[in-house]
C-alpha cells in the first residue's frame, strides 16, 4: 500500500479516539497526532487517476478496434 495512503488511515485513526473523546464530552484534544497528508495523498490521487484513465483509453480504443473490425468482416460477407 502507497505511503501516502497508509499515513492517511493514520490519521483518520487518531481522530477516532478524538471523537470517541469529544462524545464522551471530553473536548481537551482537537488535532490528530498524526498530520493529514494532503499533498502526498493529492500526489498519489493524482497520478493513479491519470494512469488508470490512460489504461481506459487504451480499453476503449481496443474495444472500438475491434468493432470496427467486426463490422468490416460482415460487410466483406455481405459484398463477395
Amino acid at each position: 500500500m502507497p505511503e501516502s495512503l497508509l499515513a492517511l488511515c493514520a490519521h483518520v485513526s487518531a481522530y477516532k479516539t478524538i471523537i470517541k473523546k469529544w462524545d464522551d464530552g471530553d473536548f481537551s484534544e482537537n488535532t490528530s497526532i498524526v498530520n493529514f497528508p494532503g499533498e502526498k495523498v493529492h500526489e498519489y490521487a493524482s497520478q493513479t487517476y491519470n494512469y488508470l484513465k490512460e489504461e481506459q483509453s487504451k480499453i476503449i480504443g481496443k474495444v472500438h478496434r475491434s468493432r470496427v473490425a467486426s463490422i468490416e468482416a460482415v460487410t466483406q460477407r455481405k459484398t463477395a
